[in-house]
């Protein structure tokens, strides 16, 4: 839960610095937008977002459907 918080942090961070800047809000973050530690946090949570995809599809065998 915190991971995808912190996801959307970042994605709605993003959104209102393009509408105060006058463009569109968008789900395009730019890495060189990013501070290293930012680059750090989304890294770690993607590797959690990545574990417990990998869970699922254990857990649920979700790989034999289809």
């Amino acid at each position: 839960a915190a991971a995808f918080a912190y996801l959307q942090q970042v994605r709605l961070g993003h959104q209102v610095s393009r509408v105060t800047t006058g463009g569109a809000p968008d789900d395009v973050v730019a890495v060189a937008e990013l501070t290293m530690l930012q680059r750090r946090w989304i890294r770690d949570a993607l590797h959690l977002v990545h574990t417990c995809q990998e869970s699922v599809r254990f857990a649920y065998r979700v790989d034999l459907i289809a």
